[in-house]
């Protein structure tokens, strides 16, 4: 399979409650192929804070609202600018969400989301994509992370 790839990041964003870490909303003129993730916080360390979350990947039928462009960037110099619209840490979560992965991870060791091609997740065109914090951490954490994907078509 041929197609651009591109990643999308978020770095230090504070997290209290449950909601959406990052959203993919693909092109409506391309199918959008997730091929990897990461999650992992940088503020709790000690055993004592250590915590299990809940997140998943989900696909939603309308986007979130009230967070911050992120923008997509190529992983090869000259590639086209995506045409993924990608947002972080929304105010008002993506509705509608339909879970396609559920993962439980320990924050002190993060999460990695490197599937084989054939567990690769795919959207449609104008389809939704969204990496969900599920549970609430019982204090303040400090996320980083990133999807990579791949748009077909366009």
């Amino acid at each position: 399979m041929k197609g651009l790839v591109y990643t999308a990041s978020f770095d230090g964003i504070a997290k209290t409650a449950a909601g959406d870490f990052i959203e993919i909303a693909a092109p409506a003129d391309a199918a959008v192929v997730l091929i990897g993730g990461h999650l992992g916080q940088s503020l709790d360390f000690g055993d004592a804070a250590a915590e299990m979350l809940r997140i998943s990947l989900a696909r939603a039928a309308t986007s979130g609202s009230g967070g911050t462009t992120a923008t997509a960037r190529p992983h090869q110099v000259g590639f086209p600018a995506s045409g993924s619209v990608c947002e972080t840490n929304n105010t008002t979560p993506a509705g509608t969400k339909t879970i396609v992965k559920p993962f439980t991870f320990n924050i002190q060791a993060g999460w990695d989301y490197i599937p084989i091609p054939e567990d690769w997740l795919y959207l449609s065109p104008s389809g939704i994509l969204v990496l969900d914090l599920i549970s609430t951490p019982a204090d303040s954490l400090t996320f980083s992370g990133w999807l990579t994907f791949m748009e077909i078509g366009g």
